[in-house]
């Protein structure tokens, strides 16, 4: 399932482990009123990878694909240096423990 979001997914909380990934929808054509007119309008889709139970949080990757931070440490410095935050998220938790070296590519 997909929804799209219009300034909304801005306040969706970041976790290492997501439910949902987020991409960038671009369009050129809209139609206003029963005319069509060409202009570029973005928004972000927000399509769930796994089922999300009712009452859990929906949450997104704020590492970017591209930046493959494979470590808890890589990834708790760029959440640091590019949102001024810490993660604590089960994945991040449990890496720091040493009860599980999950590597995944974010």
């Amino acid at each position: 399932m997909s929804l799209l979001f219009v300034g909304a997914a801005t306040f969706v909380a970041h976790d290492c482990d997501p439910n949902t990934r987020r991409e960038i929808v671009e369009k050129e054509q809209v139609t206003l009123n029963g005319v069509r007119h060409t202009r570029k309008e973005m928004s972000i889709r927000i399509t769930a990878t796994r089922v999300i139970q009712p009452g859990e949080m929906i949450t997104i990757s704020y590492i970017p694909r591209t930046h493959h931070c494979g470590s808890v440490l890589e990834r708790q410095e760029y959440l640091k240096t590019y949102f001024y935050f810490t993660c604590e998220c089960n994945r991040c938790v449990q890496e720091l423990k040493g009860n599980g070296n999950i590597n995944r590519n974010i």
